[in-house]
C-alpha cells in the first residue's frame, strides 16, 4: 500500500520514527485502525516541491473495542486514502507484540524498538517443527542460545551470552 507526503517539513520532522522496518498505523474513518510495516520509502523533487512515498505492507489491524483496541492479524479494515496516518508509538507495539494471554513465550524485543518484547504462543511454538536459518555469521547460535533458558525454565545467573 503506498502512501504519501507531500511536505518536505513533514518528513524532515517525523523521519528519525519513518525508516524501513517500523510500524505505522492508518485510520480507516471507523475509529479502526489498518497495522502496517513499512518496506520502502523514496523521494523525489519536482520544481522544488519534495513528495516521498512510503510503500508499507499491511500486516493486521486494531480493532475498537470496549476498553481500547484489540489486534487482529490480517486486514479486516480497509484505511479510506484521505485519512492520517501515525507513527506507532509504544504502547501500541505492546499491545500487538507482547504478553496478551496465550502470547507469553519472551523470545527477545523489537529490532527498531528494544523497549517492546516479542511474546510468542508458547504451545503453537513448540508444537511444530522449527528451524532457524541465515548466512554464517548471522546469529542462529545466539538466537537459540537466548531461546534455550526460556524453554526450559532457568535463568541465565552465572553465564554471560556475547551476542551482539
Amino acid at each position: 500500500m503506498p502512501l504519501q507526503i507531500d511536505s518536505l517539513e513533514v518528513f524532515e520532522s517525523n523521519k528519525s520514527e519513518l525508516q524501513v522496518g517500523k510500524y505505522i498505523k492508518i485510520e480507516d474513518g471507523n475509529h479502526n485502525f489498518a497495522i502496517a510495516i513499512v518496506k520502502n520509502i523514496a523521494g523525489k523533487n519536482d520544481d522544488d516541491s519534495w513528495v516521498f512515498t512510503i510503500d508499507a505492507t499491511p500486516i493486521g489491524a486494531l480493532i475498537a473495542n470496549e476498553s481500547g483496541y484489540d489486534f487482529k492479524k490480517g486486514t479486516p479494515v480497509l484505511p479510506v486514502p484521505t485519512e492520517p496516518v501515525y507513527i506507532m508509538d509504544s504502547s501500541t507495539l505492546d499491545n500487538l507484540f507482547s504478553n496478551d494471554g496465550a502470547f507469553n513465550f519472551n523470545i527477545g524485543t523489537l529490532t527498531n524498538n528494544v523497549t517492546v518484547k516479542f511474546n510468542l504462543h508458547g504451545n503453537r511454538f513448540f508444537s511444530k517443527h522449527i528451524g532457524i536459518v541465515g548466512s554464517t555469521g548471522s546469529g542462529k547460535s545466539c538466537a537459540v542460545s537466548r531461546i534455550l533458558p526460556n524453554v526450559v525454565g532457568i535463568t541465565p545467573d552465572g553465564y554471560t551470552l556475547h551476542c551482539h
